[in-house]
């Protein structure tokens, strides 16, 4: 699953996780893959591994409530497999906690293959604790990523998400500025604006060019607003293109997810532009033309 973050990516990786048949990564197990030889369960059984999660993630909710409303990280959330490429010096996470222009440039002057060949080793290690016919993963870095990711699994199929950029980059310049409370001495939500407009468009920009690379037959395009209508019809379009039915035990697990996690259940937080960053909507997403044009999305901030 690749498209840009914040755009319902997380939301649609953990619905169809809920499916029993498929194997997924939580958090916990990402963060610490395998498991250390010395350590064994505690005596209620949990995992030392998921202990560990379970205690940062209440560390950082206390430190930053909001942030469960704006990108939940509890220790079962489905994530990324971004993570596992952490251990071998690459990925985009870094961008994410620390204001990094060189690293993006010394990440994407590097043909990534090797490193995404890296990532599928230790799938291949998850895939031997607990297997699963077939898994279900995402990844926004994929973006500019699909030569790398489909010369790593060319028999996968992708599921690409589409948003309103302007909306993404509200969504996440917001919850970087927030979040820069805690590591910097001055939040500068300007700065986040200009380089997360700048990276979406990066993104954006090689997802289009690089778009040929992507098996036809086995590519969906998922609208953020047709998504957000009927998120369960949407796994089962997702399903008809992967060749997987749709079980009625399947269909029933998608909806108990849904029924255990309504939206706004942690919160909701109000994104302004506007307000927040002083900036137009309309010129933020005059850098997007290239990418409107060739997808039927829905604006949603005017």
């Amino acid at each position: 699953m690749v498209g840009l973050p914040r755009s319902g990516t997380t939301h649609l990786v953990n619905l169809i996780a809920a499916d029993q048949r498929l194997r997924s990564m939580p958090l916990w197990e990402s963060q610490e893959p395998v498991p250390d030889p010395r350590e064994q369960p505690g005596p209620d059984g949990v995992d030392p591994r998921f202990a560990r999660s379970a205690a940062a993630w209440d560390g950082f909710r206390a430190m930053s409530p909001l942030i469960a409303a704006m990108h939940p990280m509890n220790p079962e959330h489905i994530h990324e497999e971004l993570e596992l490429m952490c251990p071998d010096f690459t990925s985009y996470n870094l961008e994410w906690i620390t204001r990094s222009p060189k690293w993006r440039d010394h990440l994407l002057s590097h043909d990534q293959t090797q490193h995404y060949a890296y990532m599928k080793t230790v799938l291949q290690i998850l895939q031997w604790y607990r297997p699963r016919e077939r898994w279900v993963l995402k990844c926004p870095q994929h973006l500019e990523q699909l030569g790398p990711l489909m010369t790593t699994f060319p028999d996968a199929t992708i599921v690409v998400t589409h948003r309103d950029p302007v909306s993404v980059i509200q969504s996440a310049a917001t919850m970087l500025t927030y979040g820069a409370r805690m590591t910097y001495r001055t939040p500068e939500p300007e700065w986040y604006l200009e380089y997360w407009s700048d990276r979406m468009r990066r993104l954006l920009e090689v997802s289009v060019r690089d778009r040929h690379l992507l098996p036809s037959e086995r590519t969906i395009d998922v609208l953020f607003h047709e998504f957000m209508a009927d998120d369960v019809a949407t796994v089962e379009r997702i399903y008809e293109v992967a060749g997987l039915p749709m079980q009625d035990e399947a269909r029933s697990q998608l909806i108990a997810y849904n029924e255990s996690h309504p939206r706004g259940k942690d919160g909701q937080v109000v994104y302004d532009l506007r307000k927040d960053f002083g900036a137009e909507p309309s010129a933020v997403r005059a850098a997007f033309d290239f990418y409107l044009e060739r997808f039927d999305i829905r604006i949603e901030v005017k």
